[in-house]
This record gives structure tokens, sequence and C-alpha cells, in this order.
């Protein structure tokens, strides 16, 4: 469905019902003035009309299955009364609470031990295997996407420069970007000194974006921006070389 439209009524209908949002900072994005549990009612008032009885019934239903515990009273506490990992499941709860088709998580896991990110990815894969949604991750932890992903966008100063599945990108990387970020992981079978780019002058508007980084650049790299190649299998790449 083509959501380019510019009509905010629109995107209103969307966002909540159709669409939901897992942000990175629960503590910025959480309103201080207001209890988590109105917070997480609030879509299921305004989009699917319950009553505000039914909509707290909800809510606590929402609370257990996230394990936000003791549900009940934890509705009427505010957002500075909760640790990191709870205020980030009460997002959570907030944004799957009308059942939406697309959840969009952005660094869902920033800021949390391991042992709470393990946990808020096993609620992501678990709704999304079972109200079959689909999930758009936006994160720099690569352990993270292998773990969550089926296909990957690999992007550069905003740019989209490899597309593939997560084991193609992670096993065979094609455009330069994807090799060095894959290569800066830490490994103890493979020391590896990777070069240090200070700054990125005398790169045109109409060149690639990773010329003045890339250590493949060639002339044609600095003049003209690399449109996407189709290679088969889903894979595609904006580079020169391939």
């Amino acid at each position: 469905k083509k959501l380019s439209f510019k009509n905010s009524g629109l995107w209103q209908g969307l966002r909540g019902r159709k669409i939901g949002i897992v942000f990175q900072d629960p503590a910025t994005c959480l309103n201080p003035l207001k209890t988590v549990g109105k917070q997480v009612a609030e879509p299921l008032l305004l989009h699917k009309g319950l009553s505000p009885k039914e909509a707290e019934a909800e809510t606590i239903g929402l609370f257990s299955a996230f394990g936000i515990q003791p549900a009940a009273q934890r509705i009427r506490q505010y957002p500075h009364q909760l640790s990191g990992g709870l205020q980030q499941r009460v997002m959570l709860a907030a944004a799957v609470a009308c059942k939406p088709a697309l959840l969009i998580a952005d660094e869902p896991t920033t800021a949390l031990d391991v042992t709470v990110q393990a946990q808020i990815l096993k609620l992501l894969h678990d709704y999304v295997r079972q109200h079959r949604a689909t999930l758009l991750l936006i994160s720099h932890d690569l352990g993270v996407i292998a773990q969550l992903a089926d296909t990957v966008l690999v992007m550069s100063s905003g740019t989209i420069v490899e597309k593939g599945s997560v084991y193609q990108i992670m096993q065979s990387p094609l455009h330069p970007y994807t090799k060095l970020l894959l290569a800066s992981l830490p490994r103890l079978d493979r020391p590896l000194k990777l070069p240090l780019f200070e700054n990125e002058t005398g790169i045109s508007e109409s060149g690639c974006i990773f010329a003045a980084r890339c250590p493949h650049c060639s002339p044609i790299c600095l003049k003209c921006e690399p449109t996407p190649k189709l290679l088969g299998e889903g894979r595609e790449v904006a580079c020169h070389l391939l």
C-alpha cells in the first residue's frame, strides 16, 4: 500500500492502528505526567473505540502478557517509577495495543543490559510470529539484526548501499562499506587494523557517499553516484565495482 500521501488525517488513522512504533529511548517518549496505564490505553480508546473500563482491562492484559507485573498496580504508576527495561516493555505494549500489521522498532534494546535485551527481543519475535506482522528493525547492533531479521538493508550516511537476506549479508557481503562494517567486529582469531579517516573532504555531491572512506575508490566513484544493481536472489548493491 502506497504511503506517500501528505494528509495528516490519514496518517493519524494509520499510526497506532495499522503501524506501531517502538522508540529508542522510552524515558523521553513516555509522558511523565500520565500514568503508564493511561498511555497504553490511549490508542485503544482512540482507534478501537473501547470504553475507559474496557481499555483499562485490556491494558492490564497487555501488561501481564509483557511481564509488567503486578499489572493491576503497574498501570497506576508513572514512568519514573519503572526501570528502563519495564519502560521499554510499556512502549512495546502501547505499540502493539491495536495489533498493527507493521511494527517499527528503532534501536529497541539501546542502554539495556544483556538479560533485559534478550527479553525484549523475544517479545518482538513472539508478537511478529503470533500475529503474522512485519517488523521494520532499525539497529546498529549486528547481533540483534542476525537474530531477528530476514532481509537486511545496509545504509551509509542515510543511503542504502546493499540489500540481501540476512545470511547473504552476514556471510558474503559485497559492498565495501558492508565488508568493513562486518570486519570491524572483534574476533580473537583475526587481528585486523582498519584505516582511520579523520575527514571526508573533496567529495562532490554527485559522487558515491562512501568514496572518501572506500579502499577501492576510483575516479568514477568521485563523479557519479552508483545506481543499485540487481544481482539475483534479492541482492542489490550500489557500487561501481560490481
